[in-house]
């Protein structure tokens, strides 16, 4: 039987008001163990949904072109200087946030067609 649906049986000898105490006492005890339970699964569920290792989203050179507003000539270009990384799948190219992020990181706005080194 669960927990939820199981009789109480209380012997009633002694004062009856003793005895309910007793046995409220003991399920506020058993809910508060519970509740603890219950706070620390959650927590470690949130823990471990946060420290997943999803697989990398990839963008394609029109996801990348729409993003950076440049032109498939200019994204060829891009990647034969090694200014962007990228990965070749199945002679399909892909671009991961990493490696949109370190092309930003090293592109200087005051000179939109120079690279920082």
């Amino acid at each position: 039987m669960s927990k939820a649906k199981q009789k109480v049986e209380v012997e009633l000898t002694g004062n009856i008001s003793e005895v309910l105490y007793a046995e409220f006492k003991s399920m506020r005890q058993e809910l508060t163990k519970l509740k603890q339970e219950n706070k620390i699964t959650h927590e470690y569920l949130a823990q471990v949904i946060a420290n997943q290792n999803h697989p990398p989203k990839l963008f394609n050179d029109k996801d990348i072109m729409f993003m950076l507003g440049i032109c498939i000539k200019t994204l060829q270009n891009y990647r034969a200087a090694g200014k962007i990384r990228y990965l070749k799948m199945e002679k399909k190219i892909y671009y991961t946030q990493q490696h949109i992020d370190e092309f930003l990181d090293r592109f200087d706005s005051k000179h939109l067609n120079k690279m920082v080194v």
